[in-house]
């Protein structure tokens, strides 16, 4: 089957609507879904060789010693009880939003690293053999956006350090920068935020071992805002982060 990216005479607006936004909304859902079976998956995979853990209270939540009317240990995160919410407040830039972030321990996110690691290690799940075909995939997108005078940029996202620690040192070389060298990306913009301390060691900014939380991914969206500003991507007046 070919990729949608190589159909001849494709209507691109039709296309975009009838296939890519119904496809990119399952996706999110998925994702969604995904996140909250990743514990009951793990726990029931790895039941006979882990003692079932006693519940216990959430990892306190610790915001930033300049936040006033804040509780010592507040409750987790929610709609009600953010930085955002308790103290309105608007960043000059995203790394300042970033510092300012609070802190949660990333022992709850453990589970997640288990079931992942273990996703990784079945070659009928992950695996290098797929890396061939994902770069040529990649290849052909790129171009098919190039021929359509659109500029695309690749990105890679943060996950936390108990993940990258639990895939091995060279997971990174290994799956991400070794198979981008070997690609022709046609000298597109590469804007690696992976290495972002601040999101992999802060369970505050995952939703689990993979995915950002949506603080996590509000912050890396202004981020990535500030980025494709700095590089003429976009104008200042399209960063709407700051607005009142």
């Amino acid at each position: 089957m070919q990729a949608p990216f190589v159909i001849p005479n494709l209507q691109v607006g039709n296309y975009l609507e009838t296939r890519i936004v119904p496809f990119v909304r399952a996706v999110y859902l998925w994702r969604i879904t995904y996140a909250k079976k990743v514990q009951e998956i793990a726990m029931n995979s790895y039941a006979a060789n882990f003692p079932k853990p006693q519940e216990k209270k959430a990892e306190p939540i610790i915001f930033p010693t300049d936040s006033p009317n804040i509780q010592d240990t507040p409750n987790p995160p929610n709609t009600t009880n953010t930085p955002g919410a308790i103290k309105p407040k608007i960043y000059k830039t995203a790394d300042e939003e970033l510092a300012s972030a609070p802190y949660q321990s990333d022992e709850r996110l453990q589970d997640s690293v288990i079931f992942m690691v273990d996703k990784w290690r079945d070659p009928s799940q992950f695996g290098s053999k797929y890396i061939d075909t994902n770069s040529k995939d990649l290849e052909a997108l790129i171009k098919y956006c190039l021929n359509h005078k659109w500029r695309p940029i690749l990105i890679s996202i943060p996950i936390s350090q108990r993940l990258i620690d639990g895939l091995g040192p060279d997971y990174m070389q290994a799956y991400v920068y070794g198979p981008l060298k070997t690609t022709n990306i046609h000298n597109v913009e590469f804007i690696d935020f992976s290495g972002y301390k601040q999101f992999r060691e802060n369970a505050y900014l995952l939703s689990n071992s993979d995915h950002l939380s949506s603080q996590g991914a509000q912050i890396l969206s202004h981020l990535l805002m500030e980025r494709l500003v700095e590089k003429g991507y976009l104008t200042k007046e399209e960063d709407g982060y700051n607005d009142n």
